[in-house]
């Protein structure tokens, strides 16, 4: 297990990412969650700058379904998960998922999440933030097809690591339309709060880096948006390798000398 200073912090890299989706609610309320976590930021970006991007293959990492890389850095009692989200360039490893390509996403980019989070990207990232409201109660299948509406699915995390995808029948089918693009420079800070649906836009020629506090469960969820007909899926998030890990870190290291982002150990003022 590598080792670095945000266990200074009070991050325990021990602690799975199951622990903090299966609390049953998170500890602190919104403006709690995102100043505290919003003012410590800084100083984990320069922790993870400086000691675990440049060891990074040392570091577990798992493929979203959507193509990006996460590293879980530890799990912290009250703020919650810090995660490390690359989109290397060059790189992505989607999951086959519904219709495919639409637009400017995949289908199943488009979620939600149980929880708070904010993140500071450390390479520009893009989203885009969307709203969503019910569709016609009754369709045939042809209008499903033609009519881009979506089916809700649920995420399930389960002990064993696998992930579980679930149409939720009852809720019908579901409009999603773009209400906000983001583009976010690099030691910029940008939110995301519970039930509110958005999708990373990254072109898959462009690095992309962001890192991120996830707070503990505050509602049901996640959520994914799918239009293609899907059975239920239960299988495990694949493995980053080493030699993408490798290539990630030599990308991020040169964009993040590029930016002159320099590291300097920063002023304790862990408890």
């Amino acid at each position: 297990m590598a080792i670095n200073s945000l266990q200074k912090y009070g991050f325990d890299p021990s602690l799975a990412e199951r622990a903090r989706l299966h609390r049953e609610r998170n500890i602190l309320y919104a403006d709690e969650f995102y100043e505290r976590a919003g003012n410590d930021l800084a100083i984990y970006r320069q922790i993870v700058v400086g000691e675990v991007i440049p060891h990074l293959e040392e570091y577990e990492g798992n493929w979203h379904p959507s193509g990006f890389m996460i590293f879980h850095l530890g799990m912290h009692p009250e703020l919650g998960s810090i995660r490390l989200h690359i989109w290397p360039k060059g790189l992505r490893m989607r999951e086959d998922r519904g219709a495919g390509k639409l637009g400017d996403v995949y289908d199943g980019d488009i979620h939600d999440h149980g929880w708070f989070v904010i993140a500071e990207a450390l390479a520009e990232y893009k989203d885009t933030i969307y709203k969503v409201g019910f569709g016609p109660r009754s369709f045939t299948e042809e209008e499903l097809v033609t009519s881009g509406l979506f089916a809700v699915h649920s995420v399930s995390y389960f002990e064993n690591g696998l992930v579980g995808l679930t149409e939720l029948p009852f809720v019908g089918r579901v409009r999603a339309a773009p209400s906000e693009q983001r583009t976010i420079q690099p030691t910029d800070l940008h939110l995301l709060t519970p039930g509110q649906f958005h999708a990373p836009t990254i072109p898959d020629d462009e690095l992309a880096a962001t890192l991120a506090i996830n707070s503990h469960r505050e509602i049901p969820g996640p959520h994914v948006l799918l239009q293609g007909r899907m059975q239920t899926l239960l299988r495990p998030r694949p493995s980053v390798t080493t030699e993408h890990k490798l290539l990630a870190k030599a990308q991020l290291l040169e964009a993040l000398a590029a930016e002159q982002v320099l590291w300097t150990p920063p002023a304790s003022n862990a408890g």
